[in-house]
């Protein structure tokens, strides 16, 4: 799902706000398919996992086939909005 960058930010921060975790999963140069998408959510399902359990608020995790990173709210604003 594509959202503008000012829809997206609201739609975390809405999100994040109501107690959701989030995990935003990036391709890297790889196309965004069904099955790219699992592949890497399944590469990375028990760490996902860890890091939610873990987690003492709302998370928003970024997940690559590489990594799993937690970032902070500020982050994806900054990357949004470019400031």
């Amino acid at each position: 799902m594509l959202f503008r960058s000012g829809a997206r930010l609201a739609l975390f921060e809405e999100l994040l706000s109501d107690g959701i975790h989030i995990v935003v999963v990036r391709p890297g140069r790889q196309i965004l398919t069904p099955e790219v998408q699992v592949s890497i959510l399944t590469l990375h399902s028990m760490r996902i996992v860890r890091e939610l359990r873990g987690a003492d608020q709302p998370t928003l995790l970024r997940v690559t086939q590489t990594e799993v990173r937690a970032r902070t709210l500020p982050e994806p604003r900054q990357e949004i909005l470019g400031g």
